[in-house]
């Protein structure tokens, strides 16, 4: 037996050649690896499809379910009067830490279906990380309902220890602008 193959292999090999019959071991390794990845995805799409009864319907009704938590959480919030109190807070907080806002940009939204307003302030401002770390850490203290959207840092020279930071804050509130 072990004469036969190797007399059918040397004539393998002598019409074919070496080169040819490698590349048909690995064009049929391949092929044997594409046919697993095609079952493998076939079986965890129908895994997929067997934990999601009514897909359709479970995506309608969760926006609406979604939102008592939201209600319950907004009725939470401290009034939309408090905004200039909270606005000066976050000034003092600044001045506290040495921390100069010359400018800011500010958006005021409303969620009629919430009945909230959330005040939106981008805070650009130069300072050491220390310090800028220290105002937003005392400003989320300050203000539980206020919300870091955005923190960041662009440091032009290495060896500067000052930081351009934009900080964005949002701060939530229950009702609406009177």
């Amino acid at each position: 037996m072990k004469h036969l193959f190797l007399r059918w292999s040397l004539g393998l090999h002598r019409r074919l050649g070496w080169a040819t019959i490698v590349a048909i071991v690995f064009a049929a390794a391949a092929a044997s690896l594409w046919i697993g990845s095609l079952q493998m995805q076939h079986r965890s799409q129908r895994l997929a499809e067997s934990h999601l009864l009514h897909p359709l319907s479970a995506v309608m009704k969760a926006p609406v379910a979604a939102l008592e938590p939201w209600q319950q959480l907004t009725s939470e919030l401290p009034a939309f009067a408090g905004n200039a109190g909270d606005l000066k807070l976050i000034f003092a907080i600044a001045k506290r830490r040495h921390i100069a806002l010359d400018k800011g940009d500010y958006q005021l939204l409303r969620d009629p279906q919430l009945r909230s307003t959330s005040f939106g302030a981008l805070f650009p401002m130069r300072d050491n990380y220390a310090n800028i770390k220290g105002f937003v850490a005392d400003v989320l203290q300050a203000l539980p309902y206020a919300v870091l959207e955005e923190l960041a840092f662009d440091r032009g020279d290495a060896s500067n220890p000052q930081l351009d930071a934009r900080v964005r804050l949002t701060v939530l509130y229950r009702g609406g602008v009177e």
